[in-house]
């Protein structure tokens, strides 16, 4: 069993937030549920969740029992397997008494350590925005405007550098995420370079096309008006901090106006995160960052132009600021719900002889262009080999698949429990570290930098061979991974990503953690996807 955050969703005039229970083995036996507020459906699904946990931890401890009593140690079978099944996991409350728990994406249990620190996402927010990357350009309105320092490589001509505002609002995450949410009334409150914006389509919980048109007030007798169509993207975190991302987006019912010129936003979003409330009253934190083109034959490269148009659109925080201030109540209630879905620190443990990364082979990886999802391509002869099967969904799906190979499995070793364990077990320990090395400023927020448990986020697939154990990885599955791919799609040209795959370890007596193997993946052209040929004629 599994519940999914499916985000929000118009029903009846009303915006609810919904969540899905299903089946791992039958995915059309669904049950889904609706909330009016975030409060509501996050206590049905952490509750749904203490259900399944309970469930499994009492699985977990007969399946270790019998893995250590001896009772059943051959090699089981996966979920495409017909067989017997055993998995070990350690106790949950048997953990190192300097480290506290955490929830990671996928809402399952990672333990780093505690950092004392005003900002409880820290770690977050210096992976969003690295403190290498920015310099302080100005101090205006009680805000610090931040510059930008990167290659120039990927940067359009006439493309501004991408710049932040940071400021501090007295006033919940959850009221802020509303506002900057909303595109009625409320906005001409306090966003001065709002003019209109309308729902072009909803593409899933998280995602959804956006038509918005901007009162710039640079010289409006002269230069026209500009118009936005781009894709918004959300996400709330488990420390209460929300993450709001947009970039253009051509759409067909999102046609440029007659009177309008169509700029264009390479990067674009807010972070909102709450800080210690202070003489009660909540305080959050808010970063605004814009890179924007604002197009047109002329003006449009002027820098003074694009500065002063930015500046303006940035300083929409201290709206918010002055817009909040002047209520003397606050409501508490959330009138748009979000996802629970978490980005806390972690501490990666230096590598040591025991941490046996295996032979990269970075010929054997391959980028494949297929009708359908591919699975079970890692029949090949040789050395003992794990292949990872990334599917990105599409109208042509494509699969990145990268093989790494191994000698032989150290018996008892967490490799060698990995590979024979059963799919619950290697649902808990599957975990993928990316680091984004080059790539715009969405980029690297949409793609991230912290740790995550795939099995957890997305369906995993588990095929066990003779010689060789397949994870076909379905992003799709995710609305919240299928949001990020609406936001990078095209842009893989100009993105440089490391992702190294790893096996948890839950105990000190399991460190270091299993290094299975890491890739880069550089300047990926989609177009260059071929379709491969794994199952040649018989004759």
């Amino acid at each position: 069993m599994g519940v999914a955050d499916r985000g929000l969703k118009t029903h009846q005039g009303h915006m609810i937030y919904t969540l899905s229970v299903y089946n791992k083995k039958e995915k059309n036996n669904a049950i889904t549920l609706s909330a009016f507020n975030i409060q509501e459906a996050l206590i049905w699904k952490e509750k749904i969740e203490s259900v399944i946990d309970q469930h499994n931890t009492v699985s977990d401890k007969y399946a270790s029992y019998k893995y250590g009593s001896g009772m059943d140690n051959g090699v089981t079978a996966s979920s495409s397997e017909n067989g017997s099944q055993f998995g070990e996991h350690e106790d949950e409350d048997n953990t190192h008494t300097n480290l506290f728990w955490r929830k990671t994406i996928g809402n399952v249990v990672d333990r780093t350590p505690e950092c004392d620190s005003e900002l409880p996402n820290q770690t977050a927010n210096n992976q969003a925005f690295p403190i290498n990357r920015w310099r302080l350009l100005k101090c205006q309105n009680g805000l610090r405007i931040f510059e930008e320092l990167t290659e120039t490589d990927y940067l359009l001509r006439s493309c501004s550098q991408a710049m932040k505002a940071v400021g501090i609002v007295k006033a919940t995450c959850e009221e802020i995420f509303e506002l900057v949410m909303s595109m009625d009334a409320t906005r001409f409150e306090w966003d001065s370079t709002f003019q209109h914006g309308s729902l072009v389509e909803e593409v899933d919980g998280h995602t959804a096309i956006l038509y918005h048109r901007l009162q710039l007030d640079w010289f409006p007798k002269f230069v026209w008006p500009r118009d936005l169509c781009y894709v918004r993207y959300w996400r709330r975190n488990d420390d209460g901090s929300y993450v709001v991302l947009f970039r253009s987006r051509e759409h067909a019912n999102c046609v440029p106006q007659s009177g309008y010129v169509r700029a264009h936003v390479e990067s674009g979003g807010f972070n909102i995160s709450p800080l210690k409330p202070r003489n009660g009253r909540p305080r959050t934190q808010v970063q605004h960052l814009m890179q924007i083109d604002l197009k047109g034959w002329g003006v449009g490269y002027i820098p003074s132009f694009q500065q002063h148009c930015l500046l303006e659109m940035l300083n929409n925080i201290a709206g918010l600021r002055a817009w909040c201030a002047q209520r003397d109540e606050r409501d508490a209630h959330t009138r748009i719900p979000a996802i629970a879905i978490n980005t806390s620190g972690y501490v990666s443990p230096q590598k040591t002889a025991s941490s046996a990364l295996m032979d990269e082979y970075s010929d054997e990886d391959e980028e494949f262009q297929i009708t359908e999802e591919e699975e079970e391509v890692a029949s090949e002869k040789g050395l003992f080999s794990v292949v990872f099967n990334l599917q990105v969904p599409g109208s042509t799906h494509y699969s990145m698949v990268f093989y790494f190979v191994t000698k032989e499995l150290v018996p008892g070793s967490l490799l060698q429990r990995f590979v024979d364990g059963d799919d619950e077990f290697r649902n808990s320990r599957f975990k993928l570290l990316p680091s984004v090395l080059q790539g715009s400023w969405i980029m690297r927020q949409s793609v991230g930098s912290t740790p995550c448990l795939l099995g957890k986020a997305v369906e995993c697939n588990y095929i066990r061979g003779p010689k060789y154990l397949e994870v076909d990885v379905d992003i799709g599955s995710s609305a919240v991974a299928s949001g990020v791919l609406w936001l990078v799609m095209g842009t893989s040209p100009t993105l440089v990503v490391d992702m190294a795959f790893l096996v948890q370890a839950n105990t000190t007596e399991e460190l270091p953690e299993q290094l299975i193997g890491a890739v880069r993946v550089s300047h990926v052209e989609l177009s260059s996807a071929m379709v491969p040929r794994l199952h040649p004629d018989s004759s």
